[in-house]
């Protein structure tokens, strides 16, 4: 086969979809690996905490036992099919690029891939937003997954709040940690710095005309970059992005 030549095996995941290589087998966004694993082994606990890991001390969620794999039994009432109005790739069905998303999450696919897994473009964007919060390249990883956590509370998105909780549960948060955390956007695991830059990022992106310049130097006197700063509300507007989609697309009980 040419250089350019088009893989005929090569599928998107939905007929009729045009067959491109959305996302390549060496893309950095395509690594196999399973969320709740990830978060302990990218270390949360040192990004927040520098070199005191004891901040953060690895455990599983509670009432899960360590010998149980994560999520499992947490989430097995969270059903994969039959969950959106719209047409969608379930993992069963998925093929070309949307098994290969799927796989990057063994134990419970993220409600926006799911409800955007009909177009694989727009999953794939969802991906990287994904990807690049949980590697904490510019703010740490548990400010990021905090931030969609409070996200999915203050959505109600019940599916989408397990799924970060949980992540945040295997690097030592509680049940009281989340519930503090959903209910005051603030909670005893992050410093005040902290604390203060994921209520900046939910409140911005809810409430748009709020910002203003005596609200942005006031954050940025707590030492955040202009890059951190855009990184968090960019987490919290992308997660609103997709469980507003998740919501509305989701099927309510009659």
């Amino acid at each position: 086969m040419s250089a350019g030549a088009a893989d005929p095996k090569r599928k998107t995941g939905m007929a009729g979809n045009r067959r491109r290589p959305w996302i390549s087998r060496g893309s950095p966004f395509v690594e196999p690996i399973d969320f709740a694993e990830f978060f302990l082994q990218q270390g949360i606990r040192s990004q927040l905490g520098g070199p005191d890991e004891s901040r953060f001390p690895r455990q599983a969620p509670r009432g899960v036992p360590p010998s149980v794999p994560l999520r499992e039994g947490l989430l097995n009432s969270c059903k994969e099919d039959a969950m959106f109005y719209i047409d969608h790739v379930d993992r069963e069905n998925a093929d070309g690029i949307m098994k290969v998303i799927y796989d990057i999450f063994p134990k419970q696919i993220p409600g926006p891939l799911l409800v955007k897994s009909i177009s694989p473009e727009l999953a794939e964007t969802t991906l990287q937003s994904l990807k690049i919060g949980a590697l904490g390249k510019i703010i740490p990883s548990a400010v990021s997954a905090a931030i969609r956590f409070v996200m999915a509370v203050r959505m109600h998105a019940d599916y989408c709040i397990k799924f970060n909780g949980d992540g945040l549960s295997t690097i030592g948060f509680t049940q009281e940690d989340l519930d503090k955390l959903g209910k005051d956007v603030a909670c005893g695991k992050f410093s005040d710095r902290e604390n203060a830059l994921i209520k900046f990022a939910i409140e911005s992106v809810q409430a748009p005309a709020t910002v203003d310049e005596k609200a942005f130097n006031a954050i940025k006197e707590l030492g955040w970059t202009d890059q951190e700063i855009l990184a968090a509300t960019s987490d919290a507007a992308d997660a609103l992005s997709g469980l507003t989609l998740f919501q509305v697309f989701k099927r309510k009980e009659s």
